[in-house]
């Protein structure tokens, strides 16, 4: 059997522990185990494992009221009580803190030059550059905060929205106003001959989705003109950042 984890829960000036299966706490509270038969290795309530010490009926009654039902309080004791990760549970929520990082910048910084969304790929390879101290509970945002001056040296960037000019012929205006609507403000609009012509702004990290959605809505007839680059109906900044060429939508081609 693999060594015990302890949960720790305190309650009105007591100390309760009990001994856990290492792993199932955080599954448990996630719904991913229903049993406590699951979690637990005895349903014996200490006041100090290592000591052997249990908690008498006296000392739960003192804690959680005469009526106090044992299984209601290893219950709380495991939901609420304080315990130490195990080493694969570390790694998995320092590796998902990493990604909420990397998504965080993707979604709300750009390249300066290009004032396009900086591409995931990019921003991982920035992260291993500069080999950052991750912290699993601090928020991703205040962590970016942080991690700026460094970041910045091997990877411009600039927290901005991505700001351009789109162009729609008449024939996909309705196919393709609730695509704009959705993931865009619309700062200014006219009409032409021609079709629409809409000044439009975009979160960085919706700029891929937006251009593959607009693709498939006006079946690649439109164009798009970001502020220091042109982007067309397949570009994406994953593979086309800071591309300058201009380029019109089109379902067959890839720029």
């Amino acid at each position: 059997m693999p060594q015990e984890m302890l949960v720790r829960f305190r309650h009105n000036k007591y100390n309760f522990e009990v001994a856990t299966v290492p792993g199932t706490v955080t599954k448990y509270r996630e719904g991913l185990l229903r049993s406590l038969e699951d979690v637990l290795v005895t349903d014996v309530i200490f006041t100090d494992y290592h000591k052997g010490a249990r908690a008498s009926d006296k000392e739960l009654q003192s804690a959680f009221g005469e009526g106090f039902k044992k299984e209601e309080v290893l219950e709380r004791i495991v939901r609420r009580g304080d315990f130490q990760l195990s080493a694969s549970e570390r790694r998995q929520k320092l590796e998902q803190k990493r990604n909420e990082i990397i998504e965080y910048i993707h979604k709300n910084f750009v390249d300066p030059k290009s004032r396009l969304p900086l591409p995931r790929m990019r921003v991982e390879q920035a992260l291993e550059t500069i080999h950052p101290r991750i912290d699993m509970d601090l928020p991703a945002d205040r962590q970016v905060a942080q991690l700026m001056s460094k970041l910045v040296v091997c990877m411009p960037m600039k927290k901005h929205q991505v700001e351009g000019t789109l162009r729609l012929p008449h024939s996909v205006l309705g196919a393709s106003n609730a695509i704009v609507r959705s993931y865009c403000t619309v700062s200014r609009e006219h009409y032409t001959g021609e079709g629409a012509v809409l000044d439009i702004m975009i979160a960085p990290g919706d700029y891929d989705a937006f251009i593959k959605a607009l693709n498939q809505a006006s079946k690649g007839n439109f164009h798009f003109d970001v502020a220091g680059a042109t982007a067309s109906a397949a570009a994406s900044t994953e593979e086309k950042i800071g591309k300058r060429t201009k380029l019109k939508g089109n379902k067959n081609r890839n720029p």
